[in-house]
């Protein structure tokens, strides 16, 4: 079977990738990759109203008012790099389409007479001097755009930008190959990746360690590993060799090879030619793990160590989550020992991969309820000591294990009592878990359900989001207790929140379940066709998504039972 990736690499002809001169510009940033990992704009959480139209958004914050109030600086780049970032988190092409679009009006001057893909001469002066009107840091949202075009899976638009961008006399850079590389890396396209590095060395262009690393990282990570640590040994030997190179022109003479590699341990990066780093190696790890070729994660971390590369706790951390992963805990254990000899500070990703593993220990599953909150306890107290006790996060992972794996429900209790005392507010996440064990307790554990809910009211506004509103209504509705759930649908709705089609299957079946409530039955299906009442704030859900369309369904058959529908409304495929 073709590889419908590859087929779209063909039709896009890489072979039409234009290569312009390599200019180091030292105000360029590698937005795309950072976009990738970090969180630049907004999304949607759990308390908001449903959302509108991304694209009509964005169409909004560039076009009109906006469009002739922003100057044409730097700060429109960053607005640009922004909505991008978000089509990528978001996977949403025809956001990256209307970026596009005002990218390549806005900053792609006129090339002359030059042929696309080929760099005009007049090209190359105006990237040496650009013109007033065109912010300095232009090239980023180029590269920024590739990358994007390429984690939507579209390489022939990628190509098309970066013709663009050539012939529009803004050069490649380091960054610009990296975003296709990423791009070939998030599609799982390895052939594509090699011959997009075969240019790259062709462009006679010095590859950074990112690019390096990106490269060595889809070769082992989807299944060329041989490759992938050829790639690995090439970089150190022409890193190596310059380096060698280097010292033989200051006149360092070193015949002892033990020597050498200890000198050659202490050394960096000769110019532009780079030495691997603990990234580098850190990418291959991972890859290998994912490949279930774990066998060969030592060989690595060792001829790593030759080289003056040491692991980081984010290597430390990769190999912990692993050992935790096919219960090995005790191995585990010595590692994270072996961390803490060798001085390496562990990070909150840490503690809670020991965590998970502490909870999934056997010694731990067989411990009484008392024991476990007491080696709870004292892991606590560790982290607290070590400055890992300042969010919640770890907090919600101690309680989630506790009553989801042990159902500890003491336990649990004394870590919100601990979180209380130090005054870090509980998320409404955290009261999730809580009213999650509850509710799935035989029967339901329903004093407990309305003890949290009176305590949650004792709070205040703020402690409750839109999730767990849905929730409580659950959980009442499936009780079958109507007048509690149509009192904090209420509640929900006055505090500005939209229902949710789960929500709404499960008061619909509990209104037709008594016939005394038909009538509010009835008035819940208008409030949703006409979104009023109860849905007066919208509904928050994915059109036409299995809970829509049970939703309906219900009504269809409540109607059959002799639920009366209003008249007049349109129910949705509805065929009478």
């Amino acid at each position: 079977m073709v590889d419908p990736y590859v087929w779209l690499w063909k039709r896009s002809s890489i072979k039409g990738l234009a290569v312009g001169a390599h200019d180091n510009d030292p105000y360029l940033d590698d937005l795309f990759t950072s976009s990738l990992k970090t969180e630049i704009t907004s999304t949607p959480n759990h308390s908001t109203r449903p959302s509108t139209s991304n694209t009509d958004d964005d169409r909004n914050r560039l076009e009109g008012r906006g469009r002739t109030n922003l100057p044409r600086t730097e700060s429109r780049v960053a607005l640009l790099s922004s909505l991008l970032a978000g089509a990528v988190k978001q996977d949403d092409p025809k956001r990256t389409e209307i970026v596009w679009k005002e990218i390549e009006q806005w900053l792609v001057p006129a090339s002359g007479d030059g042929e696309i893909g080929a760099a005009s001469a007049d090209a190359k002066q105006s990237l040496k001097s650009p013109p007033p009107a065109l912010p300095r840091n232009r090239q980023t949202v180029f590269d920024q755009c590739i990358g994007a075009f390429m984690s939507h899976r579209q390489p022939d638009r990628a190509v098309e930008v970066w013709n663009k961008m050539v012939a529009g006399g803004i050069q490649p850079t380091v960054f610009t190959w990296n975003a296709m590389l990423e791009g070939c890396l998030l599609v799982r396209d390895v052939k594509s990746l090699e011959e997009i590095w075969q240019r790259l060395r062709a462009s006679g262009m010095q590859p950074d360690v990112a690019c390096w690393t990106t490269r060595i990282h889809g070769l082992v990570t989807y299944g060329r590993r041989e490759q992938g640590l050829q790639a690995l040994y090439e970089m150190a030997q022409i890193w190596q060799e310059a380096a060698i190179k280097q010292l033989a022109q200051l006149g360092t003479r070193v015949s002892d090879e033990k020597k050498l590699k200890s000198m050659l341990a202490g050394m960096g990066n000769i110019g532009d030619i780079v030495k691997p780093t603990i990234a580098t190696i850190n990418s291959v790890v991972i890859g290998l793990f994912r490949e279930r070729q774990g066998q060969f994660v030592q060989q690595v971390l060792d001829w790593g160590a030759a080289l003056g590369i040491r692991p980081d706790t984010a290597t430390y951390n990769t190999v912990l989550k692993q050992k935790i992963r096919d219960g090995e805990f005790r191995q585990a254990l010595q590692i994270f020992k072996q961390m803490e000899k060798a001085g390496i500070q562990a990070d909150l990703f840490t503690y809670i991969t020991v965590l998970d593993g502490y909870f999934r220990s056997y010694p731990f599953q067989e411990s009484s309820n008392e024991e476990q909150a007491q080696a709870v306890s004292e892991i606590l107290k560790e982290m607290e000591s070590a400055g890992m006790l300042d969010s919640v996060y770890p907090y919600g992972v101690v309680i989630d294990g506790l009553l989801k794996r042990h159902h500890n429900l003491p336990a649990a209790n004394a870590v919100l009592v601990h979180m209380l005392e130090r005054h870090v507010r509980p998320t409404p996440h955290i009261y999730t878990m809580f009213l999650s064990y509850f509710t799935l307790q035989t029967p339901p554990n329903m004093e407990a359900v309305g003890a949290l809910w009176q305590r949650l009211q004792r709070e205040g506004r703020g402690s409750i989001d839109v999730v767990l509103y849905s929730r409580f209504v659950k959980a009442y509705a499936g009780n079958y207790e109507v007048k509690k759930m149509m009192k904090i649908a209420r509640k929900m709705v006055d505090e500005g929140h939209p229902q949710t089609w789960v929500t709404l299957v499960a008061m619909m079946r509990a209104l037709v379940s008594r016939q005394q409530y038909w009538p509010e039955a009835s008035r819940l299906v208008q409030d949703v066709v006409r979104q009023e009442g109860l849905c007066r704030h919208g509904v928050w859900g994915t059109k036409g998504s299995p809970a829509e369309n049970e939703f309906w369904e219900v009504v269809r058959e409540s109607r059959d039972y002799g639920v009366k529908i209003p008249d007049g409304l349109s129910l949705p495929g509805n065929k009478s």
